[in-house]
C-alpha cells in the first residue's frame, strides 16, 4: 500500500526538527559546516589565485573542525554544562588547526597529509567519544550499552552518508537525462555542486543527528542493551567478518612461510599489506564484543585467538619498515605505518591476557597519537624532510660532493647552524653508481612534492630562488634518466563548458575518450583508430588486402597546445594539479592530404616525466572531414 501523505508529512517534520534541534546543540559544528560548503563553492565557481591559500588553510580547518569541535561537545557537556564554556574550548582547537596548517605551503604534499592526519585523528576521537559513557557507571552491562550506543551512531553515519550520496546521485541523473534529451546545458560546477551539498552539507547534518539520538546526554534515555545480539550482527561478524580474517591470516602465514623456507627478504608491499589485515582484524574483534558475551563459540574463540595471531605479522611488517627506512629513510607513509605499528602491538598484548578494554579507549589512542604527530618537529612532516635531508647528505659526502666548512663563531646568524655546505658534481673519475644517482634524484624530486625545495637551498647558495629538481640534477650533473620518480601530472579542463558544437565543414563528429591510464587507442570504426603516443594524436586506418601496414591519415600535435596552457607565466600548473582555461583554448586542428581533423577537449591529464610529456586521460570530440 502506498504510504499516506499525512505519514509522509510526519516524517519531514520529524526530520527538519531533528536537524533544528542538532543546530541548537552544537552551533560551533554547524558553524564549520557552513564554512566548509561555503568556501568548496567558492573553489568550485573559482578563486583568485591570491586566496587560494587562505581558503584551503581555512577548508581544512573546518573540516577538521568539524570532527573535533563535535566529540569536544559531546564528551564535555556532562562536565561542563555551561555552552559558552564549551564552546571556547571548540574556538581554542579551532585556532589551534589554523596555527598547525597556515605555515605549510598548500601546494605540496606535507599539506595534504597534515591534513589528512589531523582529520583522521579527530574523526577517529569522535568514534572513540560514541563509544564512551558520558560518565561512570556500576551497572554489569554498561560496557555493552556504551558499545551498542557507539555502534548506533557509527552506524548511523555510514547510513547517513549513503543516503546523502544516493540524493545527489539521483539529482545528477536528473540534470543528465535533462543535458541529453531537452539539449539544457548543464555546466559542470551545477553536477560538482550537488555533491557539496550532499557531502559537506547533508551528511555532516545527518552526523549531528544520529548523535543526538544514539548518544543523549541523560543515559537512561538510551536504547537498553538487547538480551540477545541482533540478527544482523550475527551474520555480518560471524559470517562476513571473521571467516574474512580468517582467510587474510592464512594468506598472510603462508606468504610468510614462503620467505622463510627461501630465504629471501620481504617485499615493500608486505607493510602496508600487514597493517592493514590487523586492523581489519582489531575491528572485527571490537565489533565480536557482543556475540562473545552472549556465549556465542566463534566469536569467543576468535576473540581469544587472534591476539596471539598478530604477533608474527607485526614482526614482519616491523621487519620491512625498518629495511626500507634504513635503505630509503623516513617518508610520511612509513612514519604512520611504524605508528599504527606500535599501536597494534599494543592491542595485541592487552588481548592476549584477555583483558576486556573498551573501544573508545582504543580507539582514543590512536586518535591522540596521531594528533602528536601532526605538527611539530616531532610530527610526520618534520621527521620525514630531516630524514630525507640526512640521506642526501650522506650519499653527497659518500662520493665527495660536497664541501662542508666550519662558519666562524662570529659570522653565525642562525642558532644551531655551526656548518656551510655547498654541492658540487662528481668528479668525472669517479662518478656515482647508477643507484646511488637515482636515490639522489628521488630526494631532489621528494622535496619538490613537498613544496620544500627550501630545505636543501643552503646546499645550493648559486641557484635562483625559485630553482627546482630539475635545476639541481642539472647542477650535480646527475644522468636524470635514471629517476625512479619525478612524476607529475596536471589536469587539464574546460570551463565554462562548451554551450554548442559547430560542425560546419566536417563529415563525422565523433566522441573520444582514452581511459583508463594505459590505453592508447580508441576504435572509432570503418577500419580507423585514434592512437596517442606522448602529446601525438593520430588517424590510422589499417592496410586493406595486400598492404604490409596500417597508414597515418593525419596527426594531431597537442604539445603546442599543452605548453602555451602549462608553460604559462606563473609556471604553477603542474603545482595546483587542477588548471581550467576558456574552451578555445583546448582545441586543435590539422590536415594533411584532403583529410582534415579537429579535436576539441574537454578534459586531459599531462604527466611530466623527465622533462617528457605525455597523456594518461582524455575525453573530448573528434571532428572528421575526409578528401573529396
Amino acid at each position: 500500500m502506498p504510504t499516506p501523505p499525512n505519514k509522509v508529512f510526519a516524517t519531514v517534520v520529524r526530520g527538519t526538527v531533528a536537524w533544528i534541534e542538532a543546530i541548537g546543540a552544537h552551533p560551533i559544528p554547524t558553524t564549520c559546516v557552513v564554512v566548509a560548503a561555503i568556501l568548496l563553492t567558492m573553489m568550485n565557481v573559482g578563486i583568485p589565485d591570491a586566496w587560494d591559500h587562505a581558503v584551503q588553510v581555512l577548508l581544512v580547518t573546518a573540516v577538521s573542525g568539524f570532527f573535533g569541535t563535535l566529540a569536544l561537545e559531546l564528551d564535555l557537556r556532562r562536565s561542563f554544562p555551561i555552552r559558552r564554556l564549551r564552546s571556547l574550548f571548540a574556538l581554542v582547537l579551532l585556532g589551534v588547526l589554523v596555527g598547525i596548517f597556515w605555515p605549510a605551503p598548500t601546494t605540496g604534499e606535507t599539506f595534504i597529509y597534515q591534513a589528512l592526519i589531523w582529520g583522521g585523528s579527530l574523526a577517529i576521537l569522535l568514534v572513540a567519544v560514541a563509544f564512551r559513557l558520558p560518565f561512570e557507571m556500576s551497572r554489569p552491562d554498561s560496557d555493552l550499552l556504551a558499545w551498542y550506543s557507539g555502534q548506533r551512531f557509527v552506524m548511523g553515519c555510514v547510513l547517513a552518508l549513503a543516503l546523502a550520496s544516493l540524493l545527489a546521485g539521483g539529482v545528477i541523473s536528473a540534470l543528465y537525462a535533462v543535458e541529453e534529451l531537452l539539449s539544457v546545458n548543464v555546466p559542470g560546477e551545477v553536477y560538482t555542486q550537488m555533491w557539496i551539498l550532499a557531502l559537506a552539507v547533508i551528511w555532516p547534518m545527518g552526523v549531528m543527528v544520529e548523535a543526538e539520538r544514539a548518544l543523549p546526554v541523560n543515559t537512561k534515555l538510551r536504547a537498553p542493551v538487547p538480551e540477545q545480539p541482533p540478527r544482523w550482527l550475527g551474520l555480518v561478524v560471524g559470517w562476513a567478518l571473521i571467516p574474512l580474517s580468517v582467510v587474510f591470516t592464512i594468506i598472510l602465514y603462508l606468504y610468510l612461510a614462503r620467505l622463510a623456507i627461501l630465504g629471501e627478504m620481504p617485499s615493500g608491499m608486505i607493510a602496508p599489506i600487514s597493517a592493514g589485515y590487523l586492523t581489519f582484524g582489531a575491528v572485527t574483534h571490537l565489533a565480536a564484543q557482543p556475540l562473545a558475551h552472549a556465549g556465542r563459540p566463534l566469536a569467543r574463540l576468535y576473540r581469544r585467538v587472534f591476539p596471539f595471531t598478530m604477533l608474527l605479522p607485526l614482526a614482519a611488517l616491523a621487519w620491512a619498515l625498518w629495511v626500507r627506512i634504513d635503505a630509503y629513510g623516513v617518508t610520511e607513509p612509513r612514519f604512520l605505518l611504524a605508528l599504527v605499528a606500535g599501536w597494534l602491538l599494543l592491542l595485541s598484548l592487552v588481548w592476549m591476557p584477555g583483558q576486556l578494554v573498551s573501544p573508545s579507549r582504543l580507539a582514543g589512542l590512536l586518535g591522540a597519537l596521531l594528533m602528536v604527530v601532526g605538527g611539530g618537529p616531532w610530527g610526520a612532516a618534520s621527521v620525514s624532510l630531516n630524514s630525507q635531508r640526512a640521506q642526501f647528505l650522506e650519499l653527497l659526502r659518500a662520493h665527495d660532493m660536497v664541501i662542508e666548512e666550519e662558519i666562524p663563531e662570529e659570522e653565525v646568524t642562525e642558532p644551531g647552524v655551526t656548518m656551510r655546505r655547498t654541492a658540487l658534481p662528481a668528479s668525472e673519475e669517479a662518478p656515482p653508481s647508477a643507484e646511488d644517482q637515482a636515490r639522489m634524484i628521488d630526494i631532489l624530486y621528494f622535496f619538490d612534492s613537498r613544496a620544500y625545495s627550501g630545505y636543501l637551498s643552503d646546499l645550493f647558495p648559486n641557484e635562483p630562488e625559485d630553482a627546482r629538481a630539475q635545476d639541481r640534477i642539472t647542477a650535480l650533473a646527475l644522468d636524470r634518466t635514471l629517476a625512479s620518480t619525478g612524476r607529475r601530472e596536471v589536469s587539464l579542463g574546460v570551463e565554462p563548458a562548451r554551450a554548442g558544437l559547430s560542425t560546419a565543414g566536417f563529415d563525422t563528429m565523433l566522441p573520444v575518450t582514452l581511459w583508463p591510464p594505459g590505453q592508447h587507442t580508441v576504435d572509432i570504426g570503418d577500419g580507423r583508430t585514434v592512437r596517442v603516443t606522448g602529446l601525438t594524436l593520430a588517424l590510422v586506418e589499417a592496410g586493406g588486402e595486400g598492404d604490409v601496414a596500417e597508414r597515418t591519415l593525419v596527426t594531431l600535435d597537442l604539445a603546442p597546445m599543452v605548453s602555451a596552457i602549462v608553460d604559462g607565466e606563473d609556471n604553477t600548473a603542474f603545482a595546483e594539479g587542477v588548471v581550467t582555461v576558456a574552451a578555445e583554448r583546448m582545441e586543435v586542428t590539422a590536415e594533411d592530404g584532403g583529410w582534415r581533423l579537429r579535436l576539441l577537449v574537454n578534459n586531459m591529464t599531462v604527466v611530466e616525466r623527465d622533462d617528457l610529456r605525455s597523456l594518461t586521460h582524455l575525453d573530448g570530440v573528434l571532428l572528421l572531414a575526409q578528401p573529396e
